[in-house]
């Protein structure tokens, strides 16, 4: 192993305890080849054992500065390819996940076999699209757009109780007459 001596400290030469770093007097192909093995994950033994050197000639080479420029560049093209890739990544995800979904929601056959499952996707696609309003105020159901409104179970019979108490002092008062409630109700069951 030829190199040379390069200083890597401001010490004098002849000052005992200087530090002197290796450096290769020419680059040669096979310690690009140590680089592109330790950029893709190698360890210095496994580089050492292939490329039939030693661990402290594969630890000088990539340890000099020639080499940690190298790196440094390498990582840094890798880092901005990756960058430049994740955004068309996830539109073209974000594409295929709403062709799929549109395809299981209009899946008559997977409706018929879980129609709950399909409801229940179908509002949380609404939700997502901000068609839907829940949480505050919303109480036991989902407002799709102000044109429906579905209810759990519970929800339905507090619903149900509060419309008969109001027809029922609408009556006392004289408001209405004794017609039934307007609307309908599905139980999705």
């Amino acid at each position: 192993m030829t190199g040379l001596a390069l200083r890597d400290t401001d010490q004098d030469a002849g000052e005992k305890g200087a530090k002197l770093k290796w450096a290769p007097k020419t680059w040669r192909p096979i310690y690009d080849q140590m680089i592109i093995m330790h950029i893709m994950g190698s360890k210095q033994t496994d580089i050492a054992e292939k490329l039939e050197r030693t661990v402290v000639n594969v630890n000088n080479v990539l340890n000099c500065p020639q080499a940690q420029l190298i790196i440094k560049l390498l990582r840094d093209n890798v880092l901005k390819d990756a960058q430049a890739t994740i955004g068309e990544n996830i539109e073209a995800s974000a594409s295929k996940a709403a062709e799929r979904m549109r395809a299981y929601i209009h899946d008559d056959g997977a409706y018929e076999k879980n129609p709950g499952a399909m409801v229940d996707r179908g509002l949380k696609i609404l939700s997502a699209m901000g068609h839907t309003k829940t949480g505050e105020g919303s109480g036991h159901g989902i407002n799709v757009g102000g044109n429906a409104f579905f209810v759990d179970g519970d929800g339905m019979d507090k619903l149900v109780k509060a419309l008969e108490d109001s027809k029922r002092a609408a009556l006392m008062h004289g408001e209405v007459g004794s017609g039934d409630i307007l609307g309908t109700y599905t139980d999705m069951k």
